[in-house]
C-alpha cells in the first residue's frame, strides 16, 4: 500500500497476436511522490526492461509477459523482447501526477 502522498505507476505490457488478440500482464509497479517527470518513468521502464544497464541486478519486467506467451502457443525470447518499440500511455486519471518533459 503506498504511502499517503505517494503514487504508483505501473509497467504493463501488451502484446498484440497475430489474431487481433491482445496478451496484457502487469509487470511491476514503482512508488514515487507526485509529480513525477515522464522522463523519470521512461528511465525506470528502461531499466526494468533491460535496455540499460544498472549497478545491481534488476529482476527483467518481460518475464511476465514471455511466460504468459508461452501458455498461449507463442515462443519469444526476452532478447527479442528488448529491441521492440515502447510506447507509454498515461492513463487519465493520473495526468495531474505526471509532468510531460
Amino acid at each position: 500500500m503506498p504511502q499517503q502522498g505517494r503514487i504508483v505507476y505501473l509497467l504493463a505490457l501488451t502484446a498484440l497476436l497475430d489474431d487481433g488478440r491482445r496478451l496484457t500482464v502487469e509487470s511491476w509497479g514503482v512508488h514515487a511522490r507526485p509529480p513525477v517527470r515522464l522522463s523519470e518513468i521512461r528511465e525506470h521502464l528502461e531499466i526494468g526492461l533491460g535496455r540499460r544497464s544498472e549497478p545491481r541486478p534488476v529482476p527483467s519486467a518481460w518475464v511476465p509477459l514471455v511466460d504468459a506467451l508461452a501458455e498461449d502457443g507463442v515462443t519469444v525470447k526476452e532478447s527479442d523482447m528488448k529491441v521492440l518499440p515502447l510506447r507509454l500511455l498515461v492513463a487519465p486519471s493520473a495526468v495531474n501526477a505526471v509532468t510531460f518533459d
